[in-house]
């Protein structure tokens, strides 16, 4: 036994000595023993201690009892507790001392203020009184008291810091944090854990970790981090982290990014805590990158070979056209002409929902009448079906300019859409209107056209209206025709390159309202003066450049045929030698029309600036089957003065070189 263990076990030893003592010689009188052999001892103590017998009276206290409650210089041993304290001391303590002289034991607290002490660093002080009989049958007490101002800091300290933690575990987005014991049963669920899984906080609590949130498949792993768990020496402690598929209520994946580390304090069974980094918002992220590139990639080999299979479409388009003049309407074959043109117009339209999610999918604008448009659509896509349909089409409706390939698209796809949502009939409204439009920020201030269109079909589930105009989002039958997924995204896509905007409102088996909005055009109408191609003397001259073989013969034919003098040029390098030889001989070329692409060659757009340095006021139209060069979108800028998209018709073709040639062109 240690010296200070021997000390204490002695003065415990005495003290009861010293109790019986007390008890044995009377009330109201302090031996003097306490005196004589023990004063001393008892003054040099920091614990406060004291004698009160059953008649209230102070027996005997050391000096640290009168330093904490003492009011005067004289000694407090033998006085009444009422005349030994202060008054508001006595208050105080009056109702805890009651019990004392009752026969049981009590203890409290109090501070330096309560014992009007308040001065300097506040102290702590937890009094304990133990009852004792004495010969009138009544009960005194012996007072102890200890100072716990460090305690109490202690304590407020680990107060704080728990506080601090769990304010910190609260409050972090995305991190969910689940405290455990070594058996699984949880004992912390912060809020973050709330959201992110489903359960509450009192669902969660006493279950096991491995029944809340836990697949099958990773039940092994959780066994084994809870036998690690069970060994941990120090905190900190942790399993590799690592990225894990969890489940939430409702059984539904919720991608983390997990960590389990080890809390040990001594004297108590580890506590395991799983830190989980919600991944949800970086996969969806992913994803969309993922379908961007796999978007890109199609524009790619879109780009690679909508120029060659567009090229082949002019040819037979073209040949089409040229063939269809050569017969009468009331020719047999005259029909069957006029249904391969369709045809290859279709084929047309095939490859621009490809060229539509490329770089090169720019619309290209002409001013239309967004309300025929509107009324073709309709027809064409709901003919010979069960479904009616009610238009509400003004005529005052403005035109727009816009790309009439990528807006028939977006019409007839979302009409179509529309048609398949009632299978078993119904009717399709269309409503058009001008509207003024301030500047909201996500539309410039201005005139614009407003279609809507609404069915009485099948609606659109609401987890679903958030994913309607992702890539490659479909809720149809994978296996069919249909369903790719395109049809939103490409509309969605078309529409924010018009500077428009569209919207989606549905409720399942209610229907489904579409709202589209497009700029309106702001340029006047202009009565185009068409040629009809005379071939008279001194007609105007068209060059052609285009490495094409069998598209440069056959649009020399088909501007021959309209009266111009055509002549041919395979590369930008030989288009250029033409035009300064023309200069030259005063017989210049009126109109260029310059292929984008060329093959190993120089194409239109250097082509152009080489010219502009012969001839400031060069005409020249850009043609192409796609790129991805933005000039087909704004050939303005690049100084082209109209464009032919391939392929295209013989009307096409005249009605675009006499804009040229008559000025009407920007």
């Amino acid at each position: 036994m240690t010296d200070e263990n021997k000390t204490k076990q002695q003065l415990i030893s005495e003290l009861k000595q010293l109790r019986e003592r007390v008890a044995a010689q009377g009330q109201g009188q302090m031996p003097a023993f306490v005196d004589r052999r023990f004063r001393g001892v008892l003054d040099s103590l920091p614990v406060v201690i004291a004698f009160v017998d059953s008649g209230r009276r102070l027996l005997f206290c050391n000096k640290a009892f009168e330093e904490k409650f003492g009011t005067r210089k004289a000694p407090l041993s033998g006085k009444l507790l009422e005349e030994a304290l202060d008054p508001g001391v006595y208050l105080k303590i009056s109702p805890s001392i009651e019990k004392a002289f009752l026969g049981e034991g009590v203890a409290f607290e109090l501070s330096s203020g309560d014992l009007n002490r308040g001065k300097g660093t506040r102290r702590m002080l937890r009094l304990s009184c133990i009852p004792h009989p004495d010969p009138t049958g009544g009960y005194g007490f012996i007072a102890l008291g200890t100072d716990i101002t460090e305690l109490k800091k202690a304590e407020e300290a680990l107060r704080q810091s728990e506080e601090w933690f769990r304010n910190l575990a609260e409050h972090i987005p995305g991190l969910s944090i689940q405290g455990y014991r070594t058996t699984g049963e949880v004992v912390y669920w912060n809020n973050e854990s709330i959201a992110l899984f489903g359960y509450s906080t009192d669902e969660a609590v006493g279950k096991k970790l491995t029944d809340l949130i836990a697949p099958p498949d990773l039940e092994p792993m959780f066994e084994r981090i809870l036998e690690a768990g069970k060994k941990v020496k120090k905190s900190g402690e942790i399993v590799p982290s690592g990225e894990l598929i969890l489940l939430d209520r409702q059984g539904r994946n919720v991608p983390v990014h997990a960590t389990h580390t080890a809390v040990v304090i001594e004297g108590r069974e580890p506590l395991l805590f799983c830190i989980n980094f919600d991944l949800s918002d970086r996969k969806r992220i992913e994803e969309e990158l993922l379908n961007a590139k796999k978007l890109e990639a199609i524009g790619i080999l879109a780009g690679g070979i909508a120029h060659d299979f567009n090229n082949l479409l002019f040819v037979i388009l073209g040949n089409l056209s040229m063939a269809q003049m050569k017969l009468s309407g009331e020719d047999p074959a005259f029909r069957h002409f006029a249904e391969a043109e369709k045809a290859c117009l279709r084929a047309k339209d095939l490859t621009q929902k490809f060229i539509t999610f490329s770089s090169g999918g720019g619309p290209l604008r002409n001013k239309v009448s967004i309300g025929e448009m509107v009324e073709n659509a309709v027809s064409l896509v709901l003919s010979g079906s069960n479904i009616g349909s009610e238009l509400n089409i003004p005529r005052g409706l403005l035109k727009a300019d816009i790309d009439e390939d990528q807006m028939r698209q977006v019409l007839t796809g979302i009409i179509a859409n529309a048609k398949e949502a009632m299978p078993r009939g119904g009717t399709l409204y269309v409503n058009a209107e001008n509207v003024d439009i301030p500047n909201t920020g996500a539309l410039r201030e201005g005139q614009y056209v407003k279609i809507v269109i609404r069915d009485e079909g099948t609606g659109i589930p609401e987890e679903n209206l958030a994913k309607i105009f992702d890539p490659y989002f479909s809720t149809k039958y994978r296996g069919s025709q249909k369903g790719m997924g395109f049809g939103l995204a490409i509309a969605h896509s078309v529409i924010k390159r018009h500077n428009g905007n569209i919207k989606v409102e549905s409720r399942l088996d209610e229907g489904t309202v579409i709202t589209i909005i497009i700029p309106a055009s702001t340029a006047t109408d202009v009565a185009h003066q068409v040629s009809t191609g005379s071939g008279h003397p001194g007609r105007k001259r068209v060059l052609i450049m285009d490495d094409e073989e069998m598209l440069v013969d056959l649009l020399k034919t088909m501007i021959e045929h309209l009266g111009f003098e055509a002549g041919v040029a395979m590369n930008g390098e030989q288009a250029v030698e033409m035009y300064a030889d023309s200069l030259e001989k005063n017989r210049k070329w009126d109109v260029l029309i310059l292929d984008l692409t060329v093959k190993g060659g120089m194409g239109g757009r250097d082509t152009l600036k080489k010219l502009q340095y012969l001839d400031t006021e060069v005409k020249a139209i850009v043609s192409s089957g796609y790129s991805s060069d933005p000039i087909m979108s704004d050939y303005q800028s690049y100084g082209f003065k109209d464009i032919l998209s391939k392929p295209y018709a013989l009307d096409q073709l005249k009605n675009v070189l006499n804009r040229v040639l008559s000025g009407e062109s920007v």
